[in-house]
């Protein structure tokens, strides 16, 4: 038998959190700090624990961006993004503008370069969180498989079918070259 893709009967009657809401409630206090939560479509969503592996990459990463990122960008470690009215992604890393980097009234609403660093998450960050990096024209995302020791690149947003046109995989041994962030180059054989 078939599984069913009608809706769930009470799905209709679920709401659906704003990231201003969202915003006003982290600013109250009424999260614990320790409590790892994102917004993703509306929904409270619990992130995973970070094994040493995942940190190490993240360190990693960050150790071969942040020198060579030009004036005009920021890197950003595990910090929100606002991405739409009902989006606040905490991705582990982003290449954002300076001018976005710079906003007083929220997060930054937008990114170059999103990196997911994932191991138990591979599947959930390929279609939910590609599929909204998408729908926001993320220019590029790279989704760092930790098990496999590789990562999938993907290019080109398409904002209406919230899917990526170009995808790609590179792994140990090669040279990983942004399209979006100019100059920026990362050998991977650094990373594992």
């Amino acid at each position: 038998m078939e599984p069913s893709h009608e809706p769930l009967p009470y799905a209709s009657r679920l709401r659906r959190l704003t990231a201003r809401e969202y915003m006003h409630m982290v600013d109250a206090g009424v999260f614990g700090e320790r409590e790892r939560l994102e917004l993703i479509d509306g929904v409270l969503c619990r992130m995973s624990p970070q094994s040493v592996l995942h940190a190490r990459i993240i360190q990693m990463l960050s150790g071969l961006i942040f020198p060579q990122l030009s004036a005009q960008y920021l890197l950003r470690v595990q910090l929100p993004l606002q991405l739409g009215d009902f989006s606040v992604p905490e991705p582990d890393l982003a290449v954002v503008s300076r001018e976005e980097g710079a906003r007083r009234d929220s997060h930054p609403r937008g990114a170059a370069l999103i990196i997911e660093v994932a191991r138990n998450s591979l599947r959930e960050d390929r279609s939910t969180k590609g599929a909204l990096y998408a729908r926001h024209g993320v220019a590029e995302f790279w989704l760092v498989d930790v098990e496999r020791q590789r990562v999938e690149v993907y290019r080109g947003p398409d904002m209406d079918s919230a899917a990526y046109a170009e995808r790609s995989t590179a792994q140990a041994g090669d040279v990983l070259t942004s399209q979006a962030v100019p100059g920026l180059r990362v050998p991977l054989d650094s990373v594992w």
